[in-house]
């Protein structure tokens, strides 16, 4: 009974020093907000890159219309993957290390396990603390520890790290044309030739849809010719052509000038006038 009365009387000295803790912050004053790594995000950032034990080196570049993944395979990078990665340095540090080079190897730096590259300031990657999963990232000469939020996406393959829009934004379709049917803006009006026929989609609905639409996945390589060529054509006088093709009852886009290959369901590949079972090309000519 002594020890068990000793271990009740240790916790009760412990939730006691958490009171003082929480009374000696002062009413409506939020805790000191935890270190950050000494970098700016925010700075015009031009290039990103990203080395991984066992796997390719992925490579972006900042182009005029958003970032281009370049390495291991050319396609538009999916901004929502570009601003995690530029988030790193904005991520809070619970901990913040002095280090030398005995120390490498005890956090799983000696070599990382990945490394990202925001131009020239340079991000190693190593083991989690395996207490409450905060991963140890070297910047410089210093260790900080952060949440592991980033480092599972470092390690997926280069398809993760495209673009799933079809378009760019800001990209409208003013023409669109497909095997069976074609639509057009006319003034403010959407025209169809032929007629919207029961099951297909409005003329006005099939633009706006294109403007938005996702696939599930994206990957690179298009494979041999053939399918059901749906051409875009903008303002700006731009024109687009993807290939529709069935596999498996999926239903794939074929971007071939970017060798890209776009999965769709069958509801979302009907919205944007991509009828399957449609193989052969039908002339019109509103």
């Amino acid at each position: 009974m002594r020890r068990r009365s000793a271990l009740n009387l240790s916790l009760a000295l412990l939730a006691a020093g958490f009171v003082v803790i929480v009374l000696l912050i002062p009413a409506g004053q939020e805790p000191e907000i935890p270190n950050r790594l000494d970098f700016d995000p925010n700075q015009d950032v031009r290039s990103i890159q990203v080395e991984r034990v066992g796997k390719p080196r992925l490579a972006f570049v900042r182009e005029a219309g958003g970032w281009l993944l370049r390495a291991p395979v050319v396609a538009p990078a999916h901004p929502h993957r570009i601003r995690d990665l530029l988030a790193l340095p904005t991520l809070p540090a619970s901990a913040r290390l002095e280090i030398n080079d005995d120390d490498l190897r005890r956090f799983g730096l000696n070599p990382p396990l990945a490394t990202l590259s925001l131009d020239q300031d340079t991000f190693e990657f190593g083991i989690t603390d395996g207490l409450d999963d905060r991963r140890y990232i070297r910047y410089q000469r210093q260790v900080h520890l952060v949440p592991d939020t980033l480092y599972p996406q470092l390690t997926q393959g280069a398809n993760f790290f495209i673009d799933t829009r079809l378009l760019k934004e800001g990209l409208r379709p003013e023409r669109i044309s497909a095997p069976h049917r074609v639509v057009w803006l006319e003034g403010d009006v959407w025209r169809s030739d032929p007629a919207q026929a029961t099951g297909e989609p409005p003329a006005a609905a099939i633009a706006p849809a294109w403007e938005t639409a996702q696939a599930l996945a994206v990957t690179s390589g298009t494979g041999a010719d053939g399918g059901q060529r749906i051409t875009l054509a903008f303002a700006q006088g731009i024109t687009i052509e993807f290939d529709a093709v069935e596999q498996d009852e999926e239903v794939f886009l074929l971007r071939r000038d970017l060798n890209l290959r776009y999965q769709l369901d069958q509801d979302h590949a009907m919205a944007l006038m991509v009828t399957p079972g449609v193989v052969a090309p039908v002339p019109v000519t509103p």
